[in-house]
């Protein structure tokens, strides 16, 4: 029984004389109902092993043909058993045909019956705890078997690296690996490049002990075995650039943030769900697309080529954007917003419009007048793409950074015309330029101005010559904007103004004062005509007219004169400055001057005589406005009232002087018409009084002496003597007596 441990069973057949003993073992197992109680046997250890053939480094099956194990027999009630590569276990032979490479062989103890051993019963087939031993064996001289492809876990993935699910077979062995042909580890690097690329692997033993060929530290190195690591392109950050869609013809030009293509990987694109092909897409209409992108491996053997994973592509939106719209600039308008340019309708996309470099709106105004950019562009209509995938918002348009155009179109430019201004009629002015009616300033527009329809200006001349003048305006955009050069105006409402009118009036004249007149109308001044005025005059302050009824009744006259205009300037229904205004102030009236018509010279009637007293002065009819003087023997002297007692013949004239100043004639001036001067004299008497006589002495038969009377100037000494021959007056009384009477009579008669 000592040598038991040697026994080796080849294909089942026994070997020399261990038969019996082998036998009678079995039979005491099988047949022994004994429980045995003993301390539990401890692992066994193998110190040798002899194989067949014995070169354990020659290619081919191997067989174990024994081995030195201790303690050489587990004890009573319980035998070893064998296991290889993880096999069932085994009793009573070794493994043969074990082909070349590695291998683990395990032995334990197993109870044979039921045996109690520290305290524990295992019945029979039990193994006992704490008996495994485990050796690794190596045959021949190549390496172990390349891994295969469903061993490389992360092969054909986009993980950071690959992990590899070792052979259960090789289990009392430690892998090395080699990536790339590189240099061997234990561990694979937590992060490879993107690929193709080569692993091999070799073994170290890790049992309990190593027999076979070479030391098992370590194995030669497997045959290699390609794995490829794709990019994880679901975390790329592209973006996909392309041309801009007339139609069919979109382009992707490049998809930026790609990584570089590693050796052995090939990009491919798939849009819309079509096909995938290496090549960018082409014939893209504008719109909306998805694109599917994906690595195919191509490597040095079909275990690592394929396609990448759904998880390692990248799905990603992008919008193919139709050319910039072309647009022609919309008419012109008149103080309201503008026809927006049309612009060909393009599916999958709105347009908007931005009015002077504003907000883009789909329909954006503005009722400003003045000089407008206006530019379209296609945005998207609705969002592209959904969760989880990127989505590309409504109202994108091309930037001219993923799309090879810009959104906006051309430009254009369209003018709204501000309304023609309304003009407030100017004020009248006096011999000077009236001043242009004020006009609300535009941006972007200068006024100019038409004085009697002559042509437009900014800067009209202003007449200072008095006369009737109508002023019209308009709106002329100041510079050039697009086809509408500077100097244009509107039509219709926003053409030309309303026309008012205005006057200069022409300074008052200034007259002189006509010459006085003598019972007869005066002559009225002169003044210089004025075209488009009619000369007028005021008499006494009377209404201003062109040919007014001059009087011709004796008194101070008043005369004023001004121009007025000859017809109404304007017609509805503009401002009518009416025929017949005159101005103000320096232009109203003129000077007014004064003039005198006498009275014709009064007609006397001869006072009666007076004696030794004044005589009474004529009547005079009175006249307004004068006062009577009477001069007295031609002397010169006027006065109202003159008076005398002076016997005498006098002459009398009467006339009429001005009773109060009359412009330059002052109070009491005079007619120098002789027909208004004086009036014919008449005669007038003042008689002395009778003489007082003292009768002459009595005479005898002589002529007695005249009594002496006194002389007056004018008068002469005349006697009667009564009842003598005389020849002056000789009256006879009854009386016997001679009465003498003096008589004084006028020397000169005048009567």
């Amino acid at each position: 029984m000592k040598n038991l441990n040697k026994i080796v069973l080849d294909n089942g057949i026994l070997q020399g004389k261990y038969m019996l003993s082998f036998l009678i073992f079995l039979f005491l197992n099988v047949y022994s109902v004994a429980v045995f109680s003993q301390a539990c046997p401890t692992a066994p250890t193998i110190s040798g092993i002899m194989f067949s053939p014995g070169d354990a480094c020659m290619s081919g099956n191997h067989a174990i043909q024994n081995l030195t194990i201790a303690p050489v027999i587990p004890g009573v009630g319980y035998e070893y058993r064998y296991s290889l590569d993880g096999s069932p276990v085994f009793a009573n032979s070794l493994p043969s045909g074990v082909p070349a490479g590695p291998h683990c062989i395990t032995v334990a103890v197993f109870a044979t019956t039921n045996v109690t051993c520290d305290g524990n019963t295992y019945t029979a087939g039990t193994m006992i705890p704490a008996t495994t031993t485990t050796y690794s064996l190596y045959f021949g001289n190549s390496g172990p078997p390349a891994l295969p492809r469903t061993s490389i876990l992360g092969n054909l993935s986009c993980a950071a690296t690959i992990t590899i699910v070792p052979n259960p077979l090789y289990s009392c062995f430690t892998y090395e690996y080699s990536i790339d042909g590189g240099a061997f580890s234990s561990t694979i690097p937590t992060s490879l490049s993107r690929g193709c690329h080569t692993i091999s692997y070799r073994l170290v033993a890790n049992s309990s002990g190593f027999f076979g060929c070479g030391t098992g530290n370590p194995t030669p190195a497997s045959g290699t075995t390609n794995f490829v690591l794709f990019d994880d392109l679901s975390t790329a950050n592209i973006t996909v650039n392309t041309t801009c869609s007339s139609g069919t013809n979109g382009t992707i030009t490049s998809i930026s943030g790609m990584p570089p293509a590693a050796l052995g990987l090939t990009n491919e694109y798939s849009v819309d769900g079509g096909p995938y092909n290496s090549a960018l897409p082409t014939n893209l209409e504008p719109g909306c697309h998805n694109i599917m992108i994906r690595q195919m491996a191509d490597c040095d053997n079909t275990t690592a080529d394929g396609d990448s994973p759904s998880d390692c592509r990248k799905d990603f939106n992008f919008v193919v954007y139709p050319t910039p719209p072309v647009i022609s600039a919309p008419t012109n308008t008149c103080d309201a917003m503008f026809t927006l340019p049309n612009v060909t309708p393009v599916d999958e996309f709105t347009v908007e419009y931005s009015i002077d470099g504003g907000a883009w709106e789909a329909n954006p105004t503005t009722t400003t007048p003045g000089c407008h950019s206006v530019s379209a562009r296609y945005v998207t209509a609705s969002p592209c793409g959904t969760m989880p995938f990127n989505i590309i918002p409504a109202g994108s348009f091309s930037d001219g950074g993923t799309s090879s155009c810009v959104a906006p179109s051309n430009t254009v430019n369209v003018v709204i015309f501000p309304e023609a201004p309304v003009l407030t009629a100017p004020s009248n002015t006096c011999a000077a330029a009236f001043a242009l009616p004020t006009v609300t300033p535009v941006p972007g527009f200068n006024v100019q101005w038409s004085i009697d329809g002559d042509v437009f200006t900014g800067s009209p001349v202003l007449p200072t010559t008095p006369d009737c003048y109508n002023i019209r305006a308009q709106y002329v955009l100041a510079a050039d904007c697009g086809a509408t050069l500077a100097g244009a105006t509107g039509t219709g409402d926003c053409g030309i103004s309303n026309t008012v009118n205005v006057v200069i009036y022409p300074q008052a004249p200034t007259i002189t004062a006509p010459a006085n007149t003598c019972n007869s109308a005066f002559a009225l001044p002169v003044v210089a005509a004025v075209p488009s005025f009619t000369v007028e005059y005021s008499i006494d302050g009377g209404t201003f007219a062109p040919a007014p009824v001059v009087p011709n009744t004796a008194g101070c006259h008043t005369v004023a004169v001004r121009y007025a205009l000859t017809a109404d300037c304007g017609a509805d229904p503009e401002n009518v400055i009416d025929a017949g205004s005159a101005g103000s102030g320096a232009c109203a009236t003129s000077n007014v001057v004064s003039v005198v018509i006498f009275p014709a010279a009064p007609t006397l009637t001869q006072p009666a005589s007076t004696c030794n007293a004044m005589f009474i002065l004529p009547a005079v009819t009175p006249v307004s406005g004068f006062t009577v003087e009477y001069e007295l023997n031609g002397s010169g002297s006027w006065d109202a009232n003159p008076s005398t007692t002076l016997a005498g013949c006098y002459t009398l004239r009467a006339r009429y002087v001005l009773a109060t100043t009359c412009g330059t004639n002052s109070v009491g001036a005079a007619s120098s018409d002789a027909a208004c001067a004086a009036s014919a004299p008449v005669n007038a008497l003042i008689y002395p009084d009778a003489p007082i006589i003292t009768a002459p002495a009595n005479t005898c038969n002589a002529a007695f002496t005249l009594p002496i009377a006194p002389s007056f100037v004018g008068f002469t000494v005349q006697y009667r003597i009564e009842n003598t021959p005389n020849s002056i007056l000789i009256d006879w009384t009854a009386s016997l007596y001679y009465l003498l009477h003096l008589v004084v009579i006028l020397s000169k008669l005048d009567m």
